[in-house]
């Protein structure tokens, strides 16, 4: 008996606390409308930040490697046509990136730009050739 008077004292409590004391009220939000603006003309558009090819010589705790480095640097200075390049140092073993747009080639030679770099490195594990991307390291 006391089992069944407890259980429905307990329901009692329990279904009373369930019930929402306050009345629900439908309050109409004012509606948002999206302005744009037309874009300021006078805004230049922004920089291209991609380049043609990104030539990264890294270290794994004893340096770059230095015959890769300077084969890519006679390469560079002997290539008949002036390549516009400048080094980013970026690590404390000798760690630098060359970031090359290549704008001074046409689309042929710098496919073949691209081709003969891949060839020159292609031996060295520690350089990262790297196309059409953005040169993370630069300031």
């Amino acid at each position: 008996m006391k089992i069944i008077v407890f259980l429905s004292i307990l329901f009692l409590f329990s279904s009373a606390s369930c019930k929402n004391k306050k009345s629900a009220t439908i309050t109409s939000s004012p509606t948002t409308q999206q302005q744009t603006t037309p874009a300021n003309p006078t805004t230049p558009p922004p920089a291209d930040d991609s380049y043609r090819l990104v030539v990264s010589f890294y270290s794994t705790a004893g340096g770059i490697d230095p015959k890769a480095h300077n084969e890519f640097i006679k390469f560079l200075n002997a290539y008949p046509k002036k390549i516009a390049y400048t080094p980013t140092p970026w690590g404390r073993e000798g760690e630098v990136d060359y970031c090359l747009k290549l704008s001074e080639l046409s689309t042929r030679d710098q496919a073949d730009f691209v081709k003969k770099i891949n060839e020159l490195l292609s031996n060295s594990k520690l350089v990262h050739i790297t196309e059409n991307a953005k040169c993370v390291n630069k300031h």
